[in-house]
């Protein structure tokens, strides 16, 4: 038997079925692929098959309250009460906001992975090489299909208290981590490591050519995902299968 998210595959017929990439993680790919089909349609096509499912509730919330008490970092009081009161906390989001507790831990997970806490605000895209909205507005629009309530919502949730209180110890939590964690290199060469010994360049080509930094969301992300990574594939060692897929956010470019 194996974990769900754990299957025995053939391998790849090419690079686009399965790959590895940020973090270190297996994914598939494609619009038939496993991990892109709801989580409730995956239990229901591997029921009875011997499979089981190994969920990391709240994960990367858990794992950066947790790597900044190893590091030393300071209290991080309000990140420690949504773990707590996870369910709670995003129903009332949600409903002081106004869109469903589904799209509100889409909201959430964006705003850990360094999207900006101004709705107005816009970033370089290193991927589409240009300046782009926001990923909480870009989410926004895509859910209500109108520009005029996506940023009335994106404003409501910036402002939140809860919000604003999250959004502080999540600077606080990521200047702490990535201050201690592994780098390698030096200058525009220097690299960030994470638990699985996957490395990213700090510095990337921005704006005209000029060479900036990578996002602190983005770096954060990738020590996250290792995290996460590390563990998951900890149990399929311990527990002798071979291959793993399992989804989770992807941070922003």
């Amino acid at each position: 038997m194996a974990p769900a998210g754990c299957f025995h595959l053939d391998p790849p017929r090419s690079r686009s079925e399965h790959d590895v990439r940020f973090g270190g993680r297996l994914y598939s790919e494609g619009a038939n692929g496993m991990l892109n089909i709801p989580k409730h349609i995956k239990h229901i096509m591997m029921s009875g098959m011997g499979y089981y499912d190994y969920d990391l509730v709240n994960a990367h919330w858990n794992i950066l309250y947790q790597l900044n008490r190893h590091y030393g970092g300071g209290m991080l009081l309000h990140i420690e009460n949504y773990n707590k009161n996870v369910k709670k906390i995003r129903k009332e989001l949600a409903k002081d906001v106004g869109i469903d507790e589904e799209n509100m831990k889409v909201m959430l997970v964006a705003l850990l992975y360094g999207a900006s806490i101004n709705i107005n605000d816009k970033y370089w895209s290193v991927k589409k090489r240009k300046m782009v909205d926001t990923d909480l507005l870009q989410k926004l629009r895509s859910w209500t299909g109108d520009e005029q309530t996506a940023r009335k919502i994106g404003k409501e949730f910036c402002n939140h208290t809860i919000v604003r209180g999250l959004w502080g110890d999540i600077k606080t939590g990521r200047d702490t981590i990535l201050k201690n964690v592994r780098k390698t290199g030096k200058g525009n060469n220097a690299f960030i490591e994470n638990l699985t010994e996957h490395k990213i360049k700090i510095s990337v080509k921005g704006r005209g050519g000029k060479v900036i930094k990578v996002s602190g969301g983005r770096q954060l992300a990738h020590i996250l995902q290792g995290v996460e990574t590390f563990i998951l594939h900890s149990v399929i060692k311990k527990m002798q299968y071979d291959c793993l897929l399992y989804t989770s956010p992807s941070p922003r470019d």
